[in-house]
């Protein structure tokens, strides 16, 4: 596995979780309320170094509780927080989710609008020289192209990726369009996925709304080409990966789901870990269905697997 870390660019916020109690959940914990560190860039950045590989994050907290306890939280994970930086003004992103009896998430809300939080306002000066091109890999998150200069960091990582020859992957993650797409976020996302080696995301959620008409797997194949994997995430039905010379598939672990969030997140880890140690396609899909398993088995906001953890799994499935 390489000894270069892993560049991670995304939201970094605190996750305040109001449990219905569950059996699961009271062994565990006597809280019906959590407040954690969460984000999808941050959770992917802990599930990263914990799959035992070196990690650097960039994001934008505000000077505040919020932002202190995630940047304490990820330098516990022995994260590079270098490039996490923090707004004068605007505040860190808290976002307030309710999970049901069945592990179910049936309401969740965001503040201030995620658009207005500190991490926007991350312009492509923030990004050192060598941040990118010294990485061993590349991970952003498709929701930051909503709005510039955010916007336009990230595809400035990609370039910059792109031009060194690291490889990037970049995960849907299309939150935040419950109004539209803004102006100039259909060209961003487009432009986005030109530049990514990896194309990830949600069948359900996600690459069955990116094209109208076509089914989740169709509307993937589109956005496949010479030197672009795109891999779809399918919950309860595994996992597929669409290459320029085929497919792979492998079948999700049967597990009874005690929390949902940072699923993804996990999972994404999971895949980068197994494709930076050598793995083919279907085997970083199972160590991604693993890695995501082990994760929604466990009560509480955060709870990314170990390495050994998931190496333990896939052991005793014999794969």
């Amino acid at each position: 596995m390489s000894t270069k870390p892993v560049f991670v660019i995304g939201d970094a916020n605190v996750d305040l979780t109001f449990w219905k109690r569950s059996a699961a959940h009271t062994q565990a914990s006597n809280a019906p309320v959590e407040v954690v560190r969460g984000g999808a860039g941050a959770n992917t950045a802990v599930a990263l170094a914990r799959q035992g590989l070196g990690v650097s994050f960039s994001g934008m907290v505000g000077d505040d509780s919020f932002g202190r306890l995630i940047r304490g939280d990820l330098e516990r994970e022995r994260i590079d927080t270098a490039s996490l930086l923090v707004h004068p003004v605007r505040s860190t992103m808290l976002v307030i989710y309710a999970i049901d009896e069945a592990g179910a998430l049936w309401s969740n809300a965001v503040h201030p609008a995620l658009t207005e939080s500190a991490l926007f306002d991350l312009a492509p000066g923030h990004i050192p020289p060598g941040r990118v091109e010294e990485a061993a890999w590349v991970h952003v998150a498709g929701f930051m192209l909503l709005r510039a200069p955010l916007r336009d960091t990230v595809l400035s990582v990609l370039e910059r990726a792109r031009q060194a020859g690291v490889p990037a992957s970049l995960d849907l993650n299309l939150r935040g369009l419950d109004q539209g797409e803004p102006a100039g976020f259909r060209a961003a996302l487009d432009r986005a996925i030109s530049l990514a080696a990896v194309v990830l995301g949600s069948a359900s959620d996600e690459f069955s709304t990116l094209v109208a008409g076509l089914s989740a797997e169709d509307a993937a194949r589109q956005l496949v080409s010479e030197g672009r994997t795109v891999v779809l995430r399918m919950a309860e039905r595994g996992a597929m990966a669409l290459t320029p010379g085929g497919s792979a598939r492998a079948e999700a672990f049967p597990v009874q789901v005690v929390s949902p969030i940072g699923a993804g997140d996990a999972w994404n880890a999971g895949y980068i870990a197994a494709r930076l140690d050598g793995a083919d396609e279907q085997a970083a899909l199972r160590r991604g269905n693993a890695t995501a398993a082990l994760r929604i088995g466990r009560p509480g906001a955060v709870g990314a697997p170990t390495a050994a953890e998931v190496d333990a799994l896939l052991d005793s499935w014999g794969v």
